[in-house]
């Protein structure tokens, strides 16, 4: 649409990997990633990882190995993160066009894979194997990966093997299930963002090899921002930096030709046509959001804290008239009781008022130069659930006279407030359904809570603050069965998101009680949830 009026011969910005459009990046830049892969892979290195975020240039790595690796090295690559442990080497076979179908014996094919691997060996070739996606891969196949590394000869590896994953995939390996094929990665790359310099020369760069006549299509500023909304991704630079070229393609304003007093060309692609493209990507969206959740839970924190210390205050008063009650004679228990529920009653009703009065008011937020305000209400200011030990009121012949229930509990036994054992058999029976339907979806989900399964305690408390969140409905309760000598396990699954990156926002913007729990993005594909 556009190439025309900017002279281009191709699109530029294209998101699919091209590797006549790959970008070295300098000194410690990508160019010396893939070098150093080129290295190792001929060197018989065994296994490699390489780990970067979602969109930072994994793909077009294997693309660039594929076109710079030498002849004498076959590769088999593999795309389906979700193999057993069992079908991975049947597609290893399959790729390498070895005379075997899925009825064929695992033996009879692993064998037929050694002698292919050793035939090759001795004409002086090799196969590498690339996985991509390796951070969804089930624990039982890396565990396979590591066995197959293990063919060799006497001094060499007849198999190489490179895992392309997600930052999860390093937090997979840390598993002790599997910490031997961590002690075989012999070297792991990752993959930094681009700083600004990267990201003003990778676009010089691509516009270049597009044919752009301009020496500087984007203004510094242009530049500046597509670094700032991108985060240094190559894959949201090359959405925005299209976009930006359409927006200003639609400006009537635009003219490619116009050059300074001096006869220079001047950039045609401003800063509007920038923020533009971010606003049609949905980025503004997310920085304005993560913003808004920073700025209510500084308020938040302020609230509770001043709210927190009226209930100690409260609570230690009730407590110490209480005592001195017992004390005086078994007669006066009764007096005790209703003294002490009076208090805590009062300190209720001091908190529901406390909150009442900030819920409503306006917390002015700065997003992109702009005050905006959001509204503040008393469930965006609910606290994390405390575990405060219960005491006893004991009178002088020993029996428990009443129990001290701490706020935590007190909420719980308000009427108006299931118990948590109530929350979670209720929420177990609803996730069912979902459960049921999980092998015939696909996307992603995120784990928000894991724990051993003979331990509901904590579980029910999670659920319970949750309740207070408004989160409940949105999230599924399973079991895990134990595998790889990790006992089974309870998990609390939010609901499907379409992205990977909607996943990791959706994270970033937990309340950071919910984020000490380290949830993280999953495949559903390779979820085993039980009812």
């Amino acid at each position: 649409m556009y190439l025309d009026f900017f002279s281009l011969q191709r699109h530029p910005f294209r998101i699919t990997p091209d590797p006549s459009l790959f970008f070295a990046g300098g000194a410690h830049g990508r160019g010396v990633v893939l070098d150093a892969l080129i290295y190792a892979i001929t060197s018989g290195e065994g296994i490699l990882k390489v780990v970067g975020e979602v969109g930072s240039g994994k793909t077009m790595l294997c693309r660039m190995l594929e076109e710079r690796l030498p002849a004498t090295v076959e590769i088999v690559y593999l795309a389906n993160p979700s193999l057993s442990a069992r079908d991975i080497v049947y597609a290893i076979a399959f790729e390498l066009k070895l005379e075997v179908d899925a009825k064929t014996d695992r033996l009879i094919v692993m064998q037929k894979l050694q002698e292919y691997l050793l035939a090759k060996h001795g004409a002086g070739n090799s196969v590498v194997v690339f996985i991509e996606e390796a951070q969804s891969m089930p624990l039982e196949t890396l565990e396979e990966v590591r066995l197959l590394s293990n063919l060799e000869t006497h001094r060499h590896k007849l198999l190489q093997i490179v895992l392309f994953g997600q930052p999860e995939l390093d937090e997979k390996l840390a598993d002790k299930a599997i910490r031997q094929l961590r002690e075989r990665i012999t070297h792991s790359f990752y993959l930094q963002p681009f700083s600004e310099e990267n990201i003003r020369e990778y676009l010089h760069f691509r516009l270049q090899a597009a044919g752009c006549p301009w020496p500087q299509l984007f203004s510094p500023d242009a530049e500046k921002l597509i670094a700032k909304a991108s985060a240094g991704l190559s894959r949201r630079i090359n959405i925005l930096a299209d976009k930006s070229l359409l927006a200003a393609y639609a400006d009537p304003a635009t003219r490619p030709e116009r050059r300074s007093g001096t006869g220079e060309p001047l950039p045609v692609v401003q800063v509007s046509h920038v923020k533009t493209a971010i606003a049609d990507s949905g980025y503004a969206k997310e920085s304005d959001g993560k913003w808004r959740q920073w700025a209510l839970r500084a308020l938040a924190a302020v609230v509770l804290i001043g709210v927190g210390a009226l209930l100690s205050r409260w609570w230690q008063a009730g407590f110490e008239q209480a005592e001195t009650l017992v004390i005086a004679g078994g007669d006066q228990e009764t007096a005790a009781v209703m003294q002490q529920e009076s208090l805590v009653q009062a300190a209720q009703d001091q908190a529901a008022r406390a909150l009442a009065e900030v819920s409503g008011a306006t917390a002015s937020i700065a997003v992109n130069g702009a005050e905006q305000t959001q509204t503040v209400t008393a469930s965006s200011l609910a606290p994390a659930p405390e575990s405060t030990p219960a005491s006893s009121v004991v009178s002088n012949d020993g029996a428990s006279a009443a129990s001290v229930v701490s706020p935590a509990e007190s909420v719980s036994a308000n009427p108006a407030v299931p118990s948590q054992s109530v929350l979670f058999a209720e929420r177990q029976q609803a996730s069912i359904p979902w459960v049921v339907g999980l092998p015939s979806r696909t996307g992603y989900t995120v784990q928000m809570y894991a724990g051993d399964a003979s331990d509901t305690g904590q579980l029910q408390s999670y659920l319970g603050y949750l309740n207070t969140l408004g989160m409940l409905d949105d999230v599924y309760v399973c079991q895990v069965p134990a595998s790889g000598g990790r006992a089974a396990q309870w998990v609390v699954l939010h609901e499907l998101f379409a992205g990977y990156s909607n996943a990791v926002n959706f994270i970033d913007a937990l309340p950071e009680y919910l984020r000490k729990f380290q949830p993280y993005v999953r495949d559903v594909t390779g979820i085993s949830c039980t009812k």
